[in-house]
């Protein structure tokens, strides 16, 4: 969640130091290549850039697997739930 906050609210100071900072950096991002595409892409993006998050759930109870879309905010639909 520290990571998504940091995105959505364009912290690139956060983004930047993320892996000394974000609480169970280490656990999440054991080695850099997990987490250097992030910054990548949003450097990438237009400054500020607006992001949407895609959220992928948890896999295996650890890997979080959502995605980012930088430079523009999209309104994502809601799931329905069919019960």
């Amino acid at each position: 969640m520290w990571i998504r906050q940091a995105v959505l609210e364009g912290s690139t100071d956060s983004l930047l130091h993320a892996l000394e900072r974000a609480p169970h950096a280490a656990r999440a991002h054991p080695t850099s290549e997990h987490f250097l595409p992030l910054l990548v892409a949003a450097g990438a993006a237009a400054s500020p850039a607006p992001a949407t998050v895609l959220d992928g759930g948890i896999r295996h109870g650890v890997l979080a697997m959502e995605s980012y879309v930088f430079g523009e905010h999209i309104e994502l639909a809601q799931e329905v739930s069919h019960a």
